[in-house]
């Protein structure tokens, strides 16, 4: 699996590069602007943002995202309802533990962390481009997601990057 995703890495193009080792850290941009505008903790806009995530384009999911924020359970949004519902929750939560605890998928989980701490999250969000990356077109069990995780580990150590920047580099090759 490194090998695999050690080729994606020499195969990025600067602008990959670039997008992925910075994207983690402009979406905690984006959601720290979002907090402030609207006077809600970080973690919880980072946790509406994520909970709003599967199968949501990144666009359409920062828009999703303020209109949770704004109209609540009446937002319109380009996601799941059961997705809605559970953003609506943490937007409800009196506690950061309840904002992890309702994102009760690993997936979610870690794009959570690697968003929420940019700087200093050791997950990695292992979706369907991080399955392809190493060659499998499937969604992750456990086995396979902690695999996959370990090697973007190792491509982080390798390069001297977090993890996360690791999978989000290699993310830009394979998504193209």
């Amino acid at each position: 699996m490194l090998d695999s995703l050690l080729n994606h890495y020499i195969n990025a193009s600067e602008e990959q590069l670039t997008h992925g080792f910075t994207w983690y850290k402009k979406a905690n941009r984006i959601c720290v602007k979002l907090s402030i505008k609207h006077d809600l903790p970080l973690y919880k806009v980072v946790g509406i943002l994520s909970a709003l995530s599967p199968r949501n384009k990144w666009e359409r999911n920062i828009i999703d995202c303020e209109s949770v924020i704004v109209h609540g359970i009446r937002a319109s949004v380009c996601t799941f309802n059961a997705n809605k519902e559970k953003a609506v929750r943490i937007l409800r939560a009196s506690a950061q533990t309840e904002v992890f605890d309702e994102l009760n998928g690993r997936k979610v989980q870690s794009f959570y962390n690697n968003i929420l701490k940019p700087k200093k999250a050791s997950t990695v969000t292992v979706d369907v481009w991080a399955m392809r990356s190493v060659g499998l077109d499937r969604a992750p069990n456990k086995g396979l997601y902690d695999s996959v995780e370990e090697a973007y580990t190792e491509l982080g150590e390798l390069l001297g990057m977090l993890p996360h920047e690791a999978q989000a580099i290699v993310w830009a090759v394979v998504r193209g």
